[in-house]
């Protein structure tokens, strides 16, 4: 396979991957299937057909259908996540946007007392994250930033959305990273 062969193969593949993530609003975070499908045997489906996909363009390359091998069992791991966000920590090191979206800010501003004892480990629940105040002030800039974005394409705002785009971002940086190659979203 030449260098443009694997150029092709890989933004194939990247562009189904894109697809699938673009759907989390519309599965409400991947929870609901399309028009009353069962979600679960839905993304088993979508990614069984980027497997195959996969498997089928990287026949032969050992190293390349590896490293695609690790993205989409990532990215499957955000499809079956029950949370935001969901995400590998390789990502989060990628995408560090990623992390505004952690339930310690929730937790943070709406249950101050119990992010508290959680953050002294006064309880056997731990946190992804103890964000600081300066933390706390980029993540508000950053979804000021979003809302303004979505709204000025003509969108209502939702921090569902602004967490699909995020994902998206996120999955061209790891692209970017795996396969040395340049991708627009």
């Amino acid at each position: 396979m030449n260098r443009r062969e694997k150029i092709r193969s890989i933004q194939f593949v990247f562009q189904k991957i894109l697809t699938l993530l673009m759907q989390y609003e519309a599965t409400d975070g991947f929870n609901r299937g399309p028009e009353g499908a069962d979600i679960h045997t839905y993304l088993e489906h979508q990614l069984g057909q980027i497997r195959v996909a996969a498997t089928a363009l990287f026949l032969g390359e050992k190293e390349l259908g590896r490293k695609m091998e690790r993205v989409i069992d990532e990215v499957e791991s955000v499809t079956r996540s029950c949370e935001m966000p969901g995400v590998v920590e390789r990502w989060i090191r990628l995408d560090p946007n990623l992390q505004y979206f952690d339930c310690a800010f929730d937790l943070l501003d709406e249950a101050p007392g119990v992010y508290d004892k959680i953050s002294m480990q006064l309880t056997d629940f731990q946190l992804r994250c103890y964000p600081s105040e300066r933390v706390r002030k980029e993540r508000n800039a950053y979804f000021e930033a979003a809302k303004r974005r979505q709204e000025r394409c003509g969108r209502t705002y939702s921090q569902q959305r602004a967490y699909q785009e995020e994902l998206c971002r996120a999955a061209r940086l790891v692209f970017e990273q795996d396969f040395q190659v340049e991708l627009s979203v």
